[in-house]
């Protein structure tokens, strides 16, 4: 009966499990088997238990078993079964003794040789997941359709530079305002450098919230906390290994974060969380930003070292409206691209061009590439025009609120570029009206007059149109902005 009790208690647990698994007694009499055993025998219950291997043997069942060698050697034995129809399965026999020593039952689990062989080959895939993550990285920056696309001399000049730098290890500091191009001057520097068959990791600093940071940037080991993969994970310094890592708004790095990036930068290594071994990467860095850095290693929020550590080669970006030649090849860049996806023919005639030339750009080349893919979308080649006269200028009275004459902003910007367009507008109106005096400005807008003297000179991010030459437009453009075009 107590017996009886045990298997009623086990046998469910055995039918769970995915392996084939049987018991047999000290003589290597089969007294329980899952249905995964039946199965790989075909063979039904009562066909099986009570039999011992030999006679499975006898009756062509197998040609070979790991029990009897497990109960000859008292040892655990794993080795191939063999069967008449060619299939083979990984068995393993462990012998159980009771307290006195003596033999008391094996169990033995088995494996179709084809399951084992997909574990295998998913082992391999986990171990190697690293290097096809470089592989597919590698393989997305060679068709990359995004190329810099000038024939100004300002970029005529970026662009020798580049050439030149493109062959060193030396870091990489792109300055410039938001959509001027620097991931694709990234890209570019990457693309003819040795590294070029390698990833091209980006990161946009500003995205990754503070917790993550880390985690992300150096990976984790496995179970490092709380709802961790138990396997781990590469981070992303890890997968731009022997590649390039571009870190887009490196000015909204955390300040912890800076002094871990800083220890990197000096020693090549890093510790992922929750481990301490460290792990030694071969990585070129180009960094962007939109902040004065300098100006922010005054104010303790970015460290000075870490500073200098950036800026070997800092490389300024032009805004779109400082290279107005650019804004005709640009143009015609992407109405071919556009037209092309969108099954267009649409074409600017001179008329366009000047107007687009006379637009400002404060989104500068992504802003122009927006503009360009909304004429295709939504317009007839007759009313081109008028379309981008109320696009550019707000002529519709549709999506433009008129804060006064020579100003007014679009409602398809972020809360944070449209509350910096009016700020820049409204410092330029108060410089205007002071006659350009910095103190009597400072004093009315009630703020330092170093702080006004940094605020003066980026143009708004948003789009803003000068229709009549509005307060400030002559005034000399710092570099501002982030990313891609």
């Amino acid at each position: 009966m107590e017996q009886i009790n045990e298997q009623a208690v086990f046998l469910p647990v055995l039918e769970a499990l995915y392996d084939a698994v049987m018991v047999t007694d000290s003589n290597g009499v089969i007294i329980l088997a899952n249905q995964a055993t039946l199965d790989s025998f075909s063979l039904t219950r009562e066909q099986l238990i009570g039999k011992t291997p030999s006679q499975l043997i006898a009756e062509g069942v197998y040609l070979n078993s790991s029990i009897t060698k497990a109960i000859e050697t008292r040892d655990t034995v794993t080795e191939i079964i063999h069967f008449p129809n060619g299939a083979r399965r990984l068995s393993t026999s462990v012998p159980m003794f009771d307290t006195e020593g003596a033999l008391s039952m094996v169990i033995t689990n088995s494996r179709a040789e084809d399951i084992l062989n997909e574990f295998s080959k998913q082992l391999a895939y986990e171990q190697g997941l690293h290097e096809k993550y470089q592989e597919i990285a590698a393989y997305l920056t060679d068709i990359r359709t995004d190329k810099v696309i000038y024939c100004s001399n300002q970029m005529k000049d970026i662009m020798s530079i580049c050439n030149i730098i493109s062959g060193a290890d030396s870091t990489v500091m792109l300055l410039g305002e938001s959509g001027v191009g620097k991931e694709v001057i990234a890209h570019h520097i990457h693309n003819n450098s040795p590294r070029r068959k390698n990833a091209f990791i980006p990161i946009n600093c500003a995205a990754i919230s503070k917790e993550l940071f880390e985690s992300e940037l150096f990976g984790y080991a496995p179970h490092a906390f709380t709802g961790a993969s138990s396997k781990g994970k590469n981070g992303l310094i890890k997968l731009a290994h022997n590649g390039t890592l571009f870190l887009d708004e490196v000015a909204e790095l955390p300040l912890d974060m800076q002094t871990k990036l800083l220890r990197f930068l000096s020693t090549k290594k890093f510790i992922p969380v929750g481990s301490n071994k460290p792990e030694e990467v071969d990585v070129r860095i180009i960094t962007a930003t939109n902040q004065d850095l300098l100006q922010m290693t005054r104010e303790k929020t970015f460290r000075t070292d870490l500073y200098y550590r950036l800026n070997v080669i800092p490389i300024r970006i032009p805004p779109l409206r400082e290279r107005i030649e650019d804004i005709k090849v640009l143009s015609e860049a992407f109405l071919a691209t556009y037209n092309q996806k969108y099954k267009k023919a649409i074409l600017f005639a001179e008329q366009e061009m000047e107007l687009l030339k006379a637009y400002p750009w404060p989104g500068n080349v992504r802003e122009l590439k927006n503009i360009i893919e909304r004429t295709v979308v939504m317009c007839q080649q007759e009313n081109v025009g008028d379309f981008l006269q109320a696009s550019l200028f707000g002529t519709n009275g549709m999506d433009v609120l008129n804060y006064g004459e020579g100003f007014h902003i679009r409602f398809d910007l972020p809360l944070k570029d449209a509350l910096e367009s009016f700020e820049n507008y409204y410092i330029n109106a108060v410089l205007e009206e002071n006659h350009g005096a910095l103190n009597e400005a400072a004093k009315v807008l009630d703020i330092h007059r170093t702080t006004l003297y940094r605020k003066k000179n980026p143009e708004p991010k948003a789009r803003l149109s000068t229709q009549d030459k509005g307060p400030g437009k002559n005034d000399e453009q710092a570099c501002v902005g982030t990313d891609d075009v």
